[in-house]
């Protein structure tokens, strides 16, 4: 059997970032952001970033986020999660919408505002 081409990956997993479901030992939603920070766009981190701290029904706070770059320094993908951190907005409803905010933001045009309620009388 050849080993060509394939690459071995090791991680040290903290117990306390490991949540239980059902049978299933995972990692919990911060330090997963975190891990998809090596492997995915700015904007699709920044979309699961939004998914994460949505208004309605977040998982978990843009601190928690903070919290888990702050504990994992060394971790592959820090400098992407650093830049998406501060693009996360909580009342982003979809990862297109996600998606096109971070490509305006970084085109230089002014941000805008995720579903802002408009009324009229």
């Amino acid at each position: 059997m050849e080993a060509r081409d394939i690459v071995g990956h090791r991680v040290t997993i903290d117990p306390d970032t490991l949540v239980d479901r059902g049978p299933l030992r995972l990692t919990g939603p911060a330090r997963t952001w975190l891990d998809l920070a090596a492997l995915l766009t700015l904007g699709e981190l920044v979309a699961v970033g939004d998914y994460l701290i949505r208004w309605e029904a977040p998982i978990l706070t843009p601190s928690e986020l903070q919290h888990a770059l702050e504990r994992y320094p060394s971790r592959s993908g820090l400098k992407r999660a650093r830049a998406a951190l501060p693009l996360l907005r909580d009342r982003a409803e979809s990862q297109r919408e996600s998606l096109l905010r971070v490509v305006i933001v970084l085109a230089g045009l002014p941000e805008p505002a995720c579903n802002y309620r408009v009324f009229s009388q």
